[in-house]
């Protein structure tokens, strides 16, 4: 008799994810009118944000130039997380000065029709944390809003691989984090799923990914592989992107350029010996902070001036502060940084040292970026 329950419940198990796998659906349109049709009163309706819902206007700024600059810093040898890193500075450079446009001409009324008819509309995206301000600013100036479509009009910060956050009804799930691993700790906090998602990006493998995640939470799904970008006029190319850069700061007025002129007059003795590239090894969190603040945040240890080291003094500054730590190392351009260099000599004469003072590092004087990790020796 227990063989027999045994087996009607092993049915039963087998026939309900049966059922929800039949609940399961990709489609793939190169249109927003196809999916309109698939979002009901009970459906949350997430939206992919880079090639999907908008683009930028220009090459430089795009995410396929970010995506490309990290995939040429992957062929000269760095890791993945290496090479994102060295781009996140010029990245969240790009974003303060790009404007967008939609994709597809008619999708912002499109979200506007759902959000008319009480459904709830959200933004998903790969986005970093760092570029929030500038993401809600391009949103608004294509007359988008999330927040009042949103499943909570509160701001939670969720704790995962990287830090991730849901505000103003837009969830930041950053690179190195899954969309549908964040989302279902989303949906822990709001103590609330959907009967129905539909969920719009132009990668299938995010599609794909997110079929497994409202699997999981039984969740009907459809996911939509959205390839309206590839039908459009293309804005990225890299030979454009590439000139576009040489370009990327703002003119100065006469009397700034007269002051710096004077200030490298009075300095140049000083500096025509100075290395090209200085070093500054801070820790993740710090690092987390500097992206936000768009200059590199200092330690405790630089309350009078900021450390910097050579090359060849990175070595013994790991050894002797960052044993046992994890650490990211920032190369450094050193005529980017701003204020007062100076260089020091140890008494024995074998060691030189540099101190930045009354000055930052601004994000734009960080040139490349190492990340050591503890645990995988990275």
């Amino acid at each position: 008799m227990n063989h027999y329950f045994l087996a009607l419940i092993a049915a039963f198990v087998c026939l309900s994810t049966f059922n929800f796998l039949e609940s399961q659906e990709i489609i793939e349109t190169s249109t927003i009118d196809d999916v309109l049709p698939l979002v009901d009163e009970e459906t949350w309706f997430l939206v992919d944000l880079d090639n999907t819902l908008f683009q930028a206007k220009q090459a430089l700024g795009h995410v396929n130039w970010l995506q490309h600059e990290v995939q040429k810093l992957i062929g000269a040898g760095k890791s993945r997380e290496d090479a994102f890193h060295s781009v996140y500075p010029l990245w969240k450079k790009t974003q303060i000065m790009t404007e967008v446009t939609p994709v597809e001409s008619n999708f912002v009324e499109a979200i506007k029709q759902l959000q008319n008819r009480n459904i709830i509309v959200m933004g998903l995206t790969h986005r970093q944390l760092f570029i929030v301000p500038e993401t809600l600013r391009q949103l608004n100036s294509i007359g988008v809003s999330f927040e009042p479509s949103a499943p909570s009009q509160e701001t939670f910060n969720i704790s995962a691989n990287q830090p991730a956050l849901f505000t103003q009804g837009i969830l930041f799930v950053d690179d190195f984090n899954t969309k549908g691993d964040i989302f279902r700790l989303l949906l822990q906090q709001l103590g609330k799923k959907p009967k129905k998602i539909v969920f719009i990006d132009d990668k299938k493998k995010n599609v794909e990914e997110f079929a497994q995640a409202t699997l999981s939470e039984e969740i009907e799904y459809v996911g939509v592989y959205y390839t309206a970008v590839e039908q459009e006029p293309q804005i990225y190319s890299t030979e454009l992107a590439e000139y576009q850069l040489r370009f990327l700061n703002a003119i100065m007025s006469n009397e700034q350029a007269l002051q710096l002129l004077s200030q490298e007059t009075e300095s140049q003795e000083i500096q025509s010996s100075d290395p090209e590239f200085l070093y500054k090894i801070v820790s993740k969190k710090q690092w987390q902070e500097s992206l936000l603040r768009n200059e590199v945040v200092s330690s405790p240890l630089d309350s009078d001036f900021i450390h910097l080291t050579t090359e060849e003094q990175v070595t013994n500054v790991i050894q002797k502060f960052w044993n046992n730590k994890d650490y990211i190392i920032l190369k450094l351009t050193s005529n980017k940084l701003v204020g007062v260099l100076i260089n020091e000599t140890n008494p024995g004469g074998t060691n030189k040292y540099y101190h930045l003072y009354n000055g930052s590092i601004p994000l734009e004087a960080v040139k490349d970026v190492t990340i050591f990790n503890i645990n995988n020796q990275n």
